[in-house]
């Protein structure tokens, strides 16, 4: 990158440039749009344009249908109790009193036991068997995650609590679980599509417990650089979230905020994000596949973005205008004694241009960690060998499949497609964002030890993240 040598540098220099970066962004959204049956680049389209582009047959075989309606009739049956319903609650097609059953379930710290050792099937009826009701909300897939809880609960736990009830059933049993044999109602068997968004979901919410836990990483370990991460072989920390508690007091009103962030010498929070975002791809069925040099150029093109939409989504979680972290800081708050307002407009501007494409969109979980797949498998990357970019797009083309198919039984036909193409173009808008906080780095990096300017962070911070990332 090239470097910043004027300290009173205008913010007109911030603008998108046509670099390499940039093109990458352009590709990446046009082949994203191309890839379900999307012709040319993403652009505003009427409503009588997606309805065309719904309806029409791919050439290929192997490309999706584009009305997701004629692969997968909905169910009339509840798939738990087999009484009629024509509503899903928690991502399976279920009755009111099932749904009702299940979210009362969760919190409970009782554990049901079946008289019959699993082996009654009694679902309905007045003496109906509570633990083998429950049993079958897991096998059919309700999902925790779709839930509304109160922010002192605990959602991970829950998810965990449901997919070890998953596993344990599953691998007991097998195909030949009781609780499924000689059931009323049908039962559909998850798609392949399910299963990917469960397994991303599942992780996720590891990242999401971390996040926000009062039990920081060591920064030894955050402040690393992409290389040192790979080549230090340690366990990934996703696997022990457990032993981070959710701090139920946050987010704190912002003075406090701040204060806690300056009295307990927090890492940054990019530095942290970005470093759950190395773990989460680091996760990715695709990752170990890659040679070494290919992991870096995938991770140095794919966390900073994935780091912006992950605290874009939370911060829009948390019913924000603007960029917020868990502890209710704001990142574009300066130190005191800072009295230039450039960086501040500029962090304000990435800020708010991220916050208002997002407020828009509205994505659920299941489509925010699609879409972090979908960038984690960008294959327009500089430097990446022949065999690397064939397997990244064989991986974007799943991934962006599953968010349209998902988004296509959810909605329909033509506005599932529609909110696909707002979900890429908001990719655009990442990129962007991201190359716009790799400047303001490079510049608060030329005013750093300047005299009579404070930092605008702290040297320790700015030398690790302009070595590992923005170099």
């Amino acid at each position: 990158m090239q470097a910043v040598n004027n300290a009173h540098l205008n913010t007109d220099t911030f603008l998108p440039t046509t670099s390499h970066e940039s093109l990458y962004s352009g590709s990446f959204t046009k082949a994203l749009a191309t890839s379900v049956d999307f012709l040319g680049p993403t652009k505003t389209f009427s409503d009588s344009e997606y309805s065309t582009f719904a309806s029409s047959e791919p050439q290929n075989d192997q490309l999706m249908t584009a009305n997701f309606s004629q692969d997968r009739k909905m169910p009339t049956n509840c798939l738990v109790c087999g009484h009629p319903t024509n509503c899903c609650h928690y991502d399976v097609p279920s009755c009111n009193g099932c749904k009702r059953f299940f979210r009362r379930s969760l919190p409970t710290s009782k554990s049901y036991a079946c008289k019959f050792n699993g082996m009654c099937s009694k679902i309905n009826g007045p003496s109906r068997c509570r633990a083998c009701r429950f049993d079958r909300c897991c096998l059919v897939g309700m999902n925790p995650g779709a839930m509304q809880f109160p922010k002192s609960f605990d959602v991970a736990k829950f998810s965990d609590k449901v997919e070890n009830r998953r596993r344990y059933l599953s691998q007991k049993y097998g195909e030949r679980c009781p609780v499924l044999i000689g059931q009323t109602g049908p039962v559909f068997e998850a798609t392949i599509e399910d299963k990917v968004i469960q397994s991303l979901v599942y992780v996720e919410l590891k990242v999401q417990k971390i996040r926000e836990s009062s039990h920081w990483l060591s920064e030894s370990i955050i402040f690393r650089s992409i290389r040192e991460l790979l080549e230090f072989n340690y366990e990934n920390v996703l696997a022990h979230a457990d032993q981070y508690p959710k701090e139920l007091n946050w987010p704190l009103n912002i003075d406090e905020a701040h204060k806690l962030e300056a009295i307990e010498r927090r890492p940054k929070w990019l530095m942290l994000d970005i470093f759950l975002c190395i773990e989460m791809a680091r996760t990715m069925p695709v990752f170990p596949q890659l040679d070494y040099n290919d992991q870096v150029a995938v991770l140095k093109q794919a966390v900073l973005r994935n780091a912006l939409l992950l605290e874009a989504f939370y911060s829009c979680q948390m019913k924000s205008e603007t960029l917020i972290m868990p502890t209710g800081c704001l990142p574009i708050v300066p130190p005191k004694g800072y009295r230039s307002k450039r960086i501040t407009d500029m962090m304000e501007l990435i800020s708010g241009r991220t916050m208002l494409a997002i407020s828009r969109i509205q994505m659920t979980m299941e489509e925010f960690v699609l879409l972090k797949a979908i960038i984690y498998s960008h294959s327009a990357i500089h430097g990446l060998t022949e065999r690397g970019r064939i397997l990244l797009e064989k991986e974007c083309y799943r991934y962006s499949k599953t968010l349209m198919k998902h988004l296509q039984s959810r909605l329909g036909a033509a506005p599932g497609a529609k909110k696909y193409a707002e979900i890429i173009s908001f990719v655009d808008c990442l990129y962007r964002g991201a190359q716009r906080l790799r400047q303001v780095h490079v510049y608060v990096s030329t005013t750093m030890h300047m005299p009579g300017v404070p930092p605008f962070w702290d040297p320790p911070y700015m030398e690790t993240i302009m070595k590992a990332y923005f170099i």
